[in-house]
């Protein structure tokens, strides 16, 4: 009879557990700064860190590069974007995110091409903007963008708070898999 009571205990102590992770905010802080990605995951008294290191070897920086750059990228993006923008219909502002903040050095060695670039930035910062907004909780990012007329530079730096509930995340990917 002890034995039953200890484990009907144990039990009880582990469902609570579980459901105080689903349904506590899990913060994840995300930092990216020469070519170093940090990942933090916190929820409650749970912590976990990622970091990765860009391997990527020093290209030259130009129009051309910059565009191949953004083009295979957009090429990978789009071969999970059905799923992407289902999953982020149905988590619809239950995602927050919070504290960001964009720094670009950018440079392509010819004054009127880095121009022309410093407009897209802006234009993609402001779209991007409205498009994020539409699905999540979401702050203005704080940005810093500073344009090298002279030299070939590109740098990135970000760094934000994303906070959601665990348990928003599994029903929207049990919602995706019955369609």
């Amino acid at each position: 009879m002890i034995v039953l009571w200890i484990i009907l205990g144990l039990l009880a102590f582990l469902l609570g557990f579980v459901g105080i992770l689903l349904y506590t905010k899990t913060r994840v802080y995300v930092s990216y700064k020469d070519g170093e990605l940090h990942i933090r995951f916190q929820n409650g008294l749970i912590r976990y860190t990622v970091k990765q290191k860009d391997k990527r070897e020093e290209k030259e920086v130009s129009r051309e590069s910059i565009e191949e750059d953004i083009g295979e990228k957009h090429k990978k993006l789009s071969d999970k974007k059905s799923f992407l923008w289902t999953l982020f219909r149905d988590m619809r502002y239950r995602i927050e995110v919070k504290k960001i903040k964009i720094k670009v050095d950018f440079g392509t060695g010819d004054p009127a091409d880095t121009g022309m670039l410093y407009g897209i930035i802006w234009g993609a910062i402001g779209n991007l903007y409205q498009i994020f907004n539409q699905y999540f909780i979401f702050d203005f990012p704080e940005t810093e963008i500073n344009p090298d007329f002279e030299n070939q530079v590109f740098k990135i730096e970000a760094e934000g708070i994303i906070k959601v509930r665990l348990v928003h995340i599994i029903s929207a990917l049990i919602k995706n898999r019955k369609k």
